[in-house]
């Protein structure tokens, strides 16, 4: 029964290698799965490819037709206004109705540039269509054909110009606010020279500078403002060159009043200075160079008004305008700009403050009055700035009391004395700015270990004080000599050559005994000057007894006064260092 016992053996065999069989057959299968995945992938992915390839090119040629679609439609705006200027020309309707339906066209096209903000090319292009269709128009109709008055020329461009505002209250309308902007601006000066009616499109134009200058426009139109200012300053120029002419000479301008041309000019100052105080002062920022040069440029077209079409009361107006914008120059410097970080905004004020009194005090009372005023203005200020210790407060006296000792002459009157032909007594304006020059040094307090500036403070009053007072010391002396003998040149330059000696060496002396370094200077410059005066005058002029008493007093001066400021004594050390 059991013929064959090893059958189940042979049967487990079998069914054990078609397992493995069927193993190597599934890894095989996998190997096939993962080479052919990579070259599936590639197949999926070039349909991908192909379909992204056109999308791409559609995106660039896109853009491409929306240019050319943008440029087509603003030559066709051009075409319309070339066939508006056609019917003009040849009559086929009456010019005011052609200069309305231009005038509307143009609008139509400046509100196409507004309402393609999103777009910045077709508002830029829409917008520079708008204008060049307004202004030849308004050119020619105004101009060339006679068919239109300034007045409605400067009417409708204001209407225009009120439109193209609307734009610029918009950020995303800048394009067409700036472009609009710049074409009315030019088309105004333009049209102002045309016409003759310098009046109205300067009106235009200072309104124009205020919507620049005092809403938000400003923050997103710089290069606009600054085109829109200019141009107001070359009209308000202009305004005020040929209307200083005498009338026979502008027979073809219009009659304007005097207080017209004024007020233009001085609109232009307080919208300025409006703008300067809203960025300085209420948002706290730095006053712009441009802004700095628009504020002169105003302020000196409306003294040149002032000047030129009221000589009389001009003067008067110009020098309470100068007061009153010292004060407030002041008040802001030495006030809120003071503590700012920023140092522009003082020092701008500062300066302007500094040019503007002495100015106002020149042009209010006559020169020899304005010279001590300010000389009393400037040992106040000296004054004030070392108890404070504000050296720039200090730096405008000291500048005050040199413009006063030039303007009063004493400058002058000690050269000639000291160096020149002798003159005759000296004025009272020049003793009164010698004095308050001595005030000045003798007030401030000098330290050993001043910084520079602090000691170039103090060596300006110093040395104005030195020379009118050695000036003095020779016309009085001369004047002596005059009542015993007539004095020759010889004994000029002797005399002359005593004061400086004197002067040199009590100087030295002073400035060692009382710590002041100044006093040091002062002296070894009037011994430079002695040195010098001897040869260009003594050595010329002078004879043999007068040039050895000469040469012997300065040679002394040269040994006495090194040995005066090396004596012992308190504070001379410091002075020998410094």
């Amino acid at each position: 029964m059991n013929a064959h016992p090893e059958a189940p053996d042979e049967l487990d065999q079998i069914i054990l290698r078609m397992n493995v069989l069927e193993r190597r057959l599934s890894a095989l299968e996998q190997v096939l799965h993962i080479g052919e995945a990579p070259a599936a992938q590639e197949a999926a992915e070039e349909p991908v490819a192909a379909a992204a390839y056109p999308a791409t090119v559609a995106a660039t040629g896109g853009q491409f037709t929306g240019a050319l679609s943008v440029f087509g439609a603003a030559l066709l705006g051009i075409a319309g206004a070339y066939v508006l200027r056609a019917v003009s020309g040849a009559s086929l309707l009456p010019r005011g109705l052609v200069a309305a339906a231009a005038a509307v066209y143009a609008a139509g096209w400046l509100y196409a540039a507004m309402r393609a903000k999103t777009r910045r090319l077709a508002a830029t292009l829409y917008a520079a269509t708008s204008i060049l269709i307004l202004a030849p128009m308004l050119w020619e109709m105004s101009i060339r054909f006679a068919a239109m008055p300034a007045a409605v020329a400067a009417g409708t461009l204001a209407l225009y110009a009120a439109l193209a505002t609307v734009a610029g209250f918009s950020a995303g309308r800048m394009a067409t606010f700036g472009v609009a902007y710049t074409g009315i601006a030019l088309s105004a000066v333009a049209l102002a020279i045309g016409t003759h009616q310098m009046a109205p499109f300067g009106a235009i134009l200072l309104c124009m500078i205020g919507v620049c200058e005092l809403t938000r426009v400003r923050e997103h139109a710089a290069a606009v403002r600054g085109l829109v200012a200019l141009s107001g300053d070359f009209v308000v120029w202009t305004l005020l060159f040929i209307y200083r002419l005498p009338a026979d000479a502008r027979s073809e301008y219009p009659a304007l009043g005097a207080w017209v041309v004024i007020a233009a000019a001085f609109l232009l100052l307080l919208l300025q200075t409006s703008s300067i105080v809203l960025r300085t002062l209420r948002r706290v920022q730095q006053i712009t160079v441009f802004q700095i040069l628009q504020a002169m440029i105003a302020f000196g077209l409306l003294i040149c008004a002032f000047a030129w079409l009221m000589p009389a009361a001009g003067v008067v107006a110009i020098g309470v305008l100068c007061l009153v914008l010292a004060g407030v120059c002041y008040a802001a410097a030495y006030g809120p700009f003071r503590q700012q970080e920023q140092r522009r905004n003082f020092r701008i004020f500062a300066v302007w403050a500094c040019a503007l009194f002495p100015g106002a005090v020149f042009t209010l009372a006559p020169v020899p009055a304005a010279s001590a005023l300010l000389a009393a203005g400037g040992l106040a200020a000296v004054v004030l700035g070392d108890r404070t210790r504000l050296p720039s407060v200090e730096l405008q006296g000291v500048l005050y009391l040199s413009i006063a000792a030039v303007a009063s002459g004493m400058v002058m009157y000690a050269f000639h004395a000291l160096a020149g032909g002798m003159p005759g007594m000296p004025q009272w304006q020049s003793l009164v700015m010698t004095v308050f020059a001595l005030a000045a040094y003798a007030v401030a307090d000098e330290l050993p270990d001043e910084s520079a500036d602090k000691q170039a403070l103090h060596l300006v009053p110093a040395t104005l004080a030195t020379v009118g007072l050695a000036a003095f010391a020779v016309s009085a002396l001369a004047r002596l000599l005059s009542l015993l003998f007539s004095p020759g040149i010889f004994h000029i330059a002797l005399l002359r050559t005593i004061t400086l000696c004197s002067v040199s060496f009590l100087l030295a002396w002073g400035g060692a005994r009382l710590r002041r370094l100044q006093m040091v200077r002062v002296a070894y410059g009037a011994l430079a000057f002695a040195a010098a005066k001897l040869v260009f005058e003594d050595l010329r002029h002078g004879r043999m007894e007068f040039i050895a008493a000469s040469i012997f007093l300065v040679a002394l001066t040269f040994l006495g006064v090194p040995r005066l400021t090396r004596r012992r004594g308190p504070g001379t050390a410091s002075i020998q260092s410094s």
